[in-house]
């Protein structure tokens, strides 16, 4: 009887354990990309011819905890480098920066962040910029540099573009600031209709 006992036990114990899965990573979602991707029939880009060199940057949220894997930028003056930032929007402090190949004008170019062990992980809900300085990378230490032309991106019905949401990022507001080096853009555009740009992220969230 207490060996029936003993035995019943411990299938008891071990039927009861609560198993431990391990966390599922969700794949990587480039949110602007995407957007366009997604609304390309409904969004049209034009090419804003450039007179002033400017730090160009959003807002952004995550609706869960994550990691920056990489960032990015689509410009129409392709074939230079461009330092890209990410920032705590709240504090300002710069999270990572890097020099950005922009090779196309017709695609995104993003630096793997993971590859050199420099992916940055977010918080939920917490603010982040995500800014391109269009003064081309190689050329900053000139006086004098060549202006770079940006995309104008609207909806073709007017309406607006911000915020909008894909998968868990929201881009929220669009920043700017005059400067030939990289800095914290904290001018705030007050239009919601038109994004200037076009910077990315890549995206990664784990659930539990």
């Amino acid at each position: 009887m207490k060996k029936i006992t003993f035995f019943l036990s411990i299938l008891l114990l071990f039927g009861c354990e609560k198993k431990n899965n391990p966390p599922t990573r969700v794949p990587q979602i480039n949110p602007f990309l995407q957007y366009l991707s997604d609304n390309g029939a409904s969004v049209s880009l034009t090419v804003h011819n450039n007179i002033y060199p400017l730090e160009l940057g959003y807002t952004f949220t995550a609706s869960d905890t994550g990691i920056i894997n990489q960032i990015g930028l689509r410009l129409p003056d392709g074939r230079e480098s461009f330092f890209v930032s990410l920032w705590d929007a709240q504090t300002q402090k710069l999270l990572v920066q890097k020099q950005v190949p922009c090779f196309y004008d017709t695609a995104f170019s993003y630096v793997d962040l993971a590859a050199t062990n420099e992916s940055v992980g977010i918080q939920a809900n917490h603010t982040y910029l995500i800014s391109v300085n269009l003064t081309p990378a190689p050329q900053l230490i000139q006086a004098l540099t060549p202006l770079t032309n940006y995309y104008d991106v609207r909806r073709t019905d007017q309406k607006d573009i911000f915020p909008f949401t894909e998968s868990y990022i929201t881009y929220l507001h669009q920043y700017n600031k005059t400067t030939t080096t990289p800095a914290f853009p904290d001018n705030l555009i007050i239009y919601q209709d038109l994004i200037n740009g076009i910077v990315d992220i890549g995206f990664s969230h784990v659930t539990k």
